[in-house]
């Protein structure tokens, strides 16, 4: 990655207006001599290279030179692209104290770069002042010479990996026969991550609380608690843990090995730790706490409208949730789909199917249906019916089978539930289950509820099947989305 002076500007434009132009080049290596090419390969040219003019100070995006990615001789799309902050008033300050001149070839730069034409158009590099600091990165020698025929490969280097592409988890499966677990579950109470010069670890403190569930332990802070049947894991936003050591003023990124083919031996022997032969300061096992609450808003706490925007900024918690009924908390509004069942001052009726003489075909199929709309602030597509049920008080030990069917943005998902005889007003869930789209607020959602009775499994043929105050719950967020302090302050 290099910062040039851009070419084409006139010579009496003002320090302040001066624009620079970043480049980020993916060049090939050879031989032991790590000569650097833009002209071998799948891609040539203007495949491995791009740039983004800078004027300003503030965040700019540069494309990733499709040869990096490589994928099979093609670009990827969309286009990858890597977001960087410019300083535009340090460059400028480069330009009037380490340029050498105060002529109109302060602006010129001192050298090119492998592969980079020379000239005044955009994606060239003009040059002609060899005092000149720029370009940084590339700036060429004489004195250096192994540094002048090697100027690409000791250039700043950007390598993107895959080192800590995790997604936190909040529970774990362990085993140990001596503690006597065997396939255990344990919430993660809170974890000790250790880096060291030449090893890293990561210590677990484990809980086993049947009382708790990994990730809505807020919810049982609150007046209402989660019903732990439709409780869901809610996860943290993943933030990937920097390497190296901010906050020592003395700190050097970690030095990756480049890549390139040859025989290429390190400095030093293989065994010597890095600080011992002065290449980088190694970061020592209290980075972390150095690190964080720099940007804390303690105003968002509890905003699940909230966003992160800047490093070292808290992450908030997910919320305190509750269980919260369709309808502003009333009961569905059930009506006669198919069937002859009525609706009473006690509920919807679902009758038995009577005497054999007066139902020739063997069965009775009564249907009710109801619509609702999912509330504000649902954080789960987990949906639960709930009613008050009455059948067979003083019955004979029979059972009625019911069918219920949710459907949701035309994802309908359907449960069977067997109804025992003896219950007067007694609350059942008739449903639980996931329903894809209900986490959507405003969504429609449809409840159809079904008995055949005469069936297999339904038993009780003298018998109706009384079902009051049908309730349709979901997980909502017990806060409301308020405007976030970490929005007013978007570096975008």
């Amino acid at each position: 990655m290099f910062v040039t002076v851009m070419g084409g500007q006139a010579a009496s434009v003002d320090v302040e207006d001066l624009i620079f132009q970043v480049f980020l080049i993916d060049y090939a290596y050879t031989g032991e001599s790590r000569a650097a090419s833009i002209s071998s390969g799948t891609f040539t040219g203007s495949n491995r290279v791009s740039s983004v003019q800078c004027k300003g100070n503030g965040f700019y995006e540069i494309e990733i030179p499709p040869s990096y990615w490589n994928n099979g001789g093609s670009a990827w799309s969309p286009t990858r692209k890597i977001t960087f902050s410019f300083n535009a008033e340090y460059c400028r300050e480069l330009v009037r104290t380490r340029c050498g001149t105060h002529d109109s070839s302060i602006y010129y730069n001192s050298n090119t770069l492998n592969g980079i034409s020379t000239g005044n158009s955009a994606g060239q590099i003009k040059i002609g002042n060899t005092k000149s600091i720029f370009p940084l990165g590339g700036k060429q020698y004489d004195e250096l010479l192994k540094q002048y025929t090697r100027d690409e490969w000791y250039a700043p280097r950007l390598v993107v990996t895959r080192d800590m592409a995790y997604q936190p988890g909040t529970y774990v499966k362990y085993t140990d026969a001596g503690l006597g677990y065997t396939d255990e579950t344990f919430s993660i109470k809170n974890m000790k991550y250790l880096l060291s010069s030449d090893r890293e670890s990561l210590q677990l403190n484990l809980i086993k609380d049947e009382s708790l569930r990994g990730g809505v332990i807020q919810a049982f802070l609150g007046n209402t608690r989660l019903d732990p049947s439709i409780a869901e894991v809610i996860p943290d936003l993943n933030i990937p843990i920097p390497e190296g050591n901010p906050g020592i003023d003395d700190w050097v990124p970690p030095i990756h090995t480049p890549g390139g083919g040859g025989n290429f031996s390190p400095i030093g022997n293989v065994d010597t730790p890095l600080d011992d032969i002065g290449l980088i300061s190694i970061a020592n096992t209290n980075w972390l706490a150095k690190f964080g609450d720099r940007m804390d808003l303690k105003g968002d706490g509890m905003n699940f409208g909230n966003t992160l925007n800047y490093l070292g900024q808290t992450r908030t918690g997910t919320g305190a949730v509750r269980k919260e009924a369709m309808g502003s908390g009333a009961g569905l509004d059930m009506k006669t789909k198919t069937g002859t069942g009525i609706k009473t001052s006690e509920g919807i009726s679902f009758p038995g199917k009577g005497n054999t003489s007066d139902n020739s075909g063997g069965t009775t199929t009564t249907t009710f249906s109801g619509e609702g709309v999912v509330p504000q602030g649902a954080v789960s597509d987990m949906v639960e019916v709930t009613s008050m049920v009455t059948h067979g008080v003083t019955g004979t030990n029979a059972q009625a089978e019911l069918s219920v069917t949710v459907t949701c943005n035309t994802t309908s998902v359907t449960r069977t539930i067997i109804i025992p005889t003896g219950l007067n007003n007694q609350k059942m869930i008739l449903f639980n289950a996931k329903v894809s789209g209900a986490n959507t607020a405003g969504r429609k959602v449809t409840v159809d509820i079904k008995r055949v009775s005469g069936s297999t499994n339904d038993t009780s043929n003298y018998n109706a099947l009384i079902l009051n105050d049908i309730r349709v719950n979901q997980q909502t967020n017990t806060t409301q989305p308020s405007s976030s302090m970490a929005d007013q302050f978007s570096p975008y």
